[in-house]
């Protein structure tokens, strides 16, 4: 079975694209979420 290869860049680059703006954003929402607190009870549940 020979199957061709074809690199398909811009969809390659759009998917990159997708995870690195959802890692932002779980990123941001996981920062917020810790700076809502007071950091007495964040450190103490590390």
């Amino acid at each position: 079975m020979d199957f061709p290869f074809f690199w398909l860049a811009d969809e390659a680059a759009s998917a990159a694209l997708v995870v690195l703006a959802v890692t932002v954003v779980l990123g941001l929402a996981g920062t917020l979420s810790a700076l809502g607190h007071k950091p007495m009870q964040i450190l103490r549940n590390l």
